[in-house]
């Protein structure tokens, strides 16, 4: 079933276009699974403008292998950073930096083991968290990006 709405939906990628998806007969989960996408779609958007503002140099998003997936991997002061993007709107009941356990930090550290596995002699590694602020109609309204913000023998 995974693979099916992956299929579907496709990968996000810059300056490209997600297929439209009609919920007109959808489920109130297929609607809220849509609405989170496009909150974690906005976000990572976000999140790649303020990146880039702080010097950072963007080598690829939404990066998927077996071991995990990573949002953003970025070039940053002679660091790979392997970034973990989280938005959360005024609703939501915890901080976005808190979503990110030791569990999910876990699998964002094997995903960027097997990245670096493509490469002989890589750079050093940093796993940054940016967390994304919305307002009630969905406008971003405030970006922290926290380099550094957990490392491999943590996760």
């Amino acid at each position: 079933m995974r693979k099916l709405i992956k299929q579907i939906l496709g990968r996000v990628r810059r300056n490209s276009s997600c297929p439209a998806v009609s919920v007109e007969h959808g489920t109130a989960a297929t609607r809220e699974d849509i609405r989170r996408k496009q909150l974690g779609r906005l976000g990572e958007d976000a999140a790649e403008e303020a990146l880039l503002r702080n010097g950072y140099r963007i080598l690829d998003r939404n990066y998927s292998c077996r071991s995990g997936e990573i949002d953003i991997i970025a070039e940053h002061d002679g660091h790979i950073a392997f970034v973990e993007v989280k938005t959360r709107s005024p609703r939501s009941w915890n901080t976005p930096e808190s979503a990110v356990t030791t569990e999910k930090q876990a699998r964002i550290i094997r995903a960027a083991a097997y990245y670096l596995g493509a490469f002989r002699d890589p750079s050093p590694t940093r796993y940054d968290i940016v967390s994304v602020f919305t307002d009630d109609e969905g406008a971003v309204t405030k970006v922290e990006v926290k380099a550094g913000a957990f490392n491999a023998s943590k996760g």
